[in-house]
């Protein structure tokens, strides 16, 4: 008798069925190279065309929402216009993974605090951009790492 196999017709059963449910080293390798030749890099569901890289705009106003998020944390800031009004700017940032890097900590800004943000502006003049720097209210200076906003080598 053979120990290796099962003793009953329903173990026996049994034990085909999950021979045949596991995946083999065959389509375990056919899936991955599938997933890596139709996953594309982070950065490319968008471009920051929308942004004028070529300007800074120095805003300062109350954080009234922060979100970290990806891909995209944000923030949005209400900004005091001079005449008495205030315009909300909307400011796109890095993954929280870049932020970390930065100096960033999920807690750096909340609703309420005072900051300084230098952003890239949006080309069509509503308010919002792209974070470059911000002050907080402790005087901390934390900047972007141009780097992260910049495609990988190979032109991705």
């Amino acid at each position: 008798m053979n120990t290796h196999q099962p003793q009953t017709p329903r173990a026996r059963a049994s034990a085909r069925r999950a021979r045949r449910l596991t995946p083999g080293l065959t389509t375990t390798a056919s899936f991955a190279a599938l997933a890596a030749l139709f996953s594309t890099p982070a950065y490319v569901h968008h471009s920051g065309a929308m942004f004028d890289g070529s300007k800074d705009v120095k805003i300062t106003g109350t954080v009234m929402e922060f979100h970290w998020t990806n891909p995209h944390s944000s923030f949005k800031l209400s900004v005091p216009d001079g005449h008495g009004s205030e315009s909300v700017w909307s400011v796109e940032m890095g993954g929280p993974n870049n932020l970390i890097h930065e100096g960033w900590k999920r807690t750096t800004i909340k609703a309420g605090d005072k900051v300084t943000a230098t952003v890239h502006p949006l080309k069509d003049g509503t308010p919002g951009g792209q974070y470059v720097s911000i002050t907080l209210a402790d005087g901390r200076t934390l900047t972007s790492n141009p780097e992260d906003y910049k495609p990988a080598r190979g032109g991705y």
